[in-house]
């Protein structure tokens, strides 16, 4: 809102605004003023003169309490009573004392209190002693000490307090008219300093409006001049202020522009000839770097093609050495079962051997058992007629006996050639567990021989990698020097239509021949 304003109108409008303010605030006090007063007036002399109402009214409650007491015969209503009124008087008592705090600057007001207070003493002790009567049942001397001592006393007392509470209310009334003088004097107060401040201030921003307003038009003008391409204007400075240093300032600032024009328009002739030349080495410095971006994008292609062929030979090697691996496994399984092969031989060998000696035993039992039927025969023989059947199953045991001799003989034979051919076969299941042995052992060295061919050949394929990276990343860093050399002919290309358009945007400027 206020940014679209002259200073002037802006100056003029904080003053007014200044101004309007104290107007307010001199009214809003004047009706401050004037609330307090009403207020004061109603408040000055209210607690004081409370009070001494208050104590009047406890003078008086006492005296019908000590009425009640010699009037009454019920000794319990008599104590209710008592209690009261000794209750009441401590009331007057705790009363009093804030009076007395509150009349403490007031002496005319003190003095009547006092008096009230002597008053007050002088019916402590017929009270007392009308109680007394009264609690020994003397009713007609408790009632002659009421109207002859205490009665007199009690209105004594009850009209000093009302001298004190017309007292108070002439101290109020003479305080009430002070501060309504009072108020006067502060509204007049009020009133002329206002009026005072008003046309002061008026006054003064107006001063103060010229003083800046006049200055800021001629910077003003001095800056028009500057945009328009004049740098000869002069300023007037004949202020110290801040408005006067700015137009030092401008004045520096102008001066400084003028001298700096004529170095800018050197600069820019100067820097227009070296522009020119930079361009013609920058074009020489492109055709070179581009034949160099042509030589490497060659080599580039030679090395993928090399690094093509190698990892083929790698993918080769490694799939040779994959099949060696596998030839020597299963070269490996071989061998061990030829060895179980030959474990198993011997242990055929070591069976027949055990059954050869258990149809020799076979054999010796046969032999025995025909012995025995020999004998048998020959007792049977003996003994005539009655062994003619021992005789008959001697025969049949013997005939039986040869039968499983010559069983048994076969048997040994057929077994004894079975063990040579098992032994044969052991010897040449042997002979073959040496010789796959000795194939696993070559195919394993011929595993190995792969494989160290192989971790060459992927050695020889990082290696020719690692050179057609660097290759790669050289040939990327000519063709981005190849950019480069063309941005920086096109920007020195622009530099020069700059350094051009700088030249003659400088002769717009007019400066002083010394400057």
């Amino acid at each position: 809102m206020f940014k679209n304003m002259k200073v002037g109108v802006r100056l003029a409008l904080g003053f007014a605004t200044v101004l309007g303010l104290m107007v307010v605030i001199s009214t809003i006090s004047l009706t401050r003023l004037s609330a307090i007063k009403a207020d004061l007036a109603a408040v000055t002399g209210e607690a004081p003169e409370r009070l001494a109402g208050n104590l009047r009214d406890l003078a008086r409650f006492q005296g019908m309490a000590i009425r009640d007491v010699v009037l009454q015969d019920d000794p319990a209503f008599k104590k209710k009573e008592i209690d009261q009124m000794r209750k009441a008087r401590e009331d007057y008592d705790r009363t009093a004392k804030a009076l007395i705090e509150l009349l403490a600057s007031e002496p005319q007001i003190k003095a009547a209190f006092d008096k009230a207070q002597v008053a007050m003493a002088a019916t402590r002790a017929p009270a007392e002693k009308a109680v007394e009567r009264s609690m020994s049942d003397d009713l007609a001397g408790a009632a002659e000490v009421v109207r002859s001592e205490l009665r007199p006393a009690q209105l004594a007392h009850i009209a000093a307090l009302g001298e004190v509470v017309e007292a108070i209310k002439e101290s109020s009334r003479q305080r009430n008219l002070a501060a309504d003088e009072a108020y006067k004097r502060a509204v007049a107060l009020i009133i002329g300093l206002a009026t005072t401040a008003l046309v002061l201030g008026s006054v003064v921003a107006w001063r103060i409006q010229r003083s800046i307003t006049r200055p800021l038009e001629q910077a003003v003008e001095v800056a028009q001049a500057v945009a328009e391409g004049d740098l000869t204007r002069r300023i007037e400075v004949d202020a110290q202020d801040e408005v006067g240093r700015v137009l030092n300032a401008l004045e520096t600032v102008n001066a400084n522009l003028s001298r700096t024009m004529n170095q800018v328009r050197q600069a820019a002739e100067t820097l227009q000839t070296a522009s020119e030349e930079i361009a013609t080495g920058t074009a020489d410095l492109s055709q070179r770097t581009e034949q160099q971006a042509s030589n490497l994008q060659q080599t580039a292609a030679s090395m993928d093609q090399l690094n093509s062929t190698v990892r083929n030979n790698t993918d080769t090697a490694r799939a040779a050495a994959q099949m060696a691996g596998s030839a020597s496994a299963a070269a490996t399984r071989g061998g061990e079962v030829v060895t179980e092969v030959v474990s198993t031989m011997h242990e055929i060998t070591e069976s027949s051997r055990k059954i050869a000696d258990i149809i020799g035993v076979i054999d010796g039992i046969a032999f025995q058992t025909n012995i025995l039927a020999l004998n048998a025969a020959v007792e049977a023989a003996r003994a005539g007629e009655q062994g003619r059947g021992f005789a008959v199953v001697a025969g049949e045991v013997r005939s039986l006996a040869q039968r499983s001799a010559g069983a048994a003989r076969e048997i040994k034979a057929l077994i004894g050639n079975s063990v040579e051919k098992v032994e044969a076969g052991s010897r040449l299941v042997a002979d073959a567990g040496s010789t796959m042995t000795e194939i696993v052992t070559q195919v394993q060295r011929v595993s190995q021989l792969i494989q160290e061919i192989s971790q060459a050949t992927v050695e020889q394929t990082s290696g020719i990698g690692q050179v057609n990276d660097a290759v790669t990343q050289l040939d990327q860093v000519t063709q981005q020097n190849a950019a480069l050399v063309e941005q920086t002919t096109a920007a020195t290309e622009s530099l020069k239509q700059q350094a051009q358009t700088l030249v003659d945007a400088v002769r717009v400027f007019r400066v002083t021949t010394t400057a």
